[in-house]
């Protein structure tokens, strides 16, 4: 019996050891792919953003340009890219650097600080209906952000050659009477970041010359048009 027992007791650590996850996990069914980390890429966006205030909308149109120009460790060991963004106006062929963000991706999330905020971008591993707080990180009130997967999605994007995408959404507030909040972003595998839609208007609720009159807020679309290596 003793005996039994024994092979009983290996038979069952072979079981664990075996199923233990020891073998690494597929990156690509983590979503680690939806945000490439590579220092030699670049991605340059068409944006037209249109910005509301008392005197009215006012449209402009622009591009910018990212890419990885350095990395930072901490001394804790996290390594941190230094994210270069540059514009230009249509009609001008010369960027100028517009700002620094800084970039960090590990296991768990993507986080991206922009103007000393911190915001995960997206949350691993990608799944779809997946909820997190993208302002975990600041001080900021949370903000839920969701994934959402559509067969179809990648159909609207002829210029992309991506296997998968995958749209975050980080507000869905349908216009009412007093405002309207709906943002999202769409990442491609393999590329990274190729859409961002912000809709972000706050409507007159006295006095107004018209139903829906527009009082402050911004109409932003940002859609990749150039990708590659530098």
């Amino acid at each position: 019996m003793k005996h039994i027992a024994s092979l009983l007791l290996v038979f069952s650590v072979f079981l664990i050891v075996s199923c233990d996850g020891s073998e690494e996990p597929d990156p690509t069914d983590l979503g680690y792919d939806f945000y490439p980390i590579n220092p030699a890429a670049y991605r340059i966006y068409q944006v037209d953003e249109i910005k509301y205030d008392l005197l009215g909308p006012d449209t402009t149109n622009y591009q910018i340009r990212e890419s990885i120009s350095d990395s930072l460790m901490s001394e804790s060991g996290i390594v941190s890219y230094v994210l270069k963004r540059e514009t230009r106006t249509d009609s001008s062929d010369v960027w100028q650097t517009d700002s620094l963000w800084t970039l960090r991706k590990d296991q768990s999330a993507v986080v991206i600080t922009e103007n000393n905020v911190p915001v995960i971008k997206l949350s691993f591993p990608v799944v779809d209906g997946k909820v997190w707080d993208g302002n975990a990180l600041n001080i900021k009130p949370s903000q839920s952000y969701y994934y959402e997967i559509p067969e179809s999605l990648i159909e609207l994007y002829t210029l992309i050659e991506a296997e998968r995408l995958v749209k975050v959404i980080s507000a869905d507030l349908e216009p009412n009477l007093v405002n309207q909040d709906q943002r999202f972003d769409v990442y491609a595998s393999e590329i990274g970041l190729i859409e961002k839609n912000y809709i972000t208007l706050n409507f007159c609720t006295a006095n107004c010359e018209s139903v829906g009159e527009v009082q402050s807020g911004r109409i932003l679309n940002q859609y990749l048009i150039e990708y590659g290596e530098k």
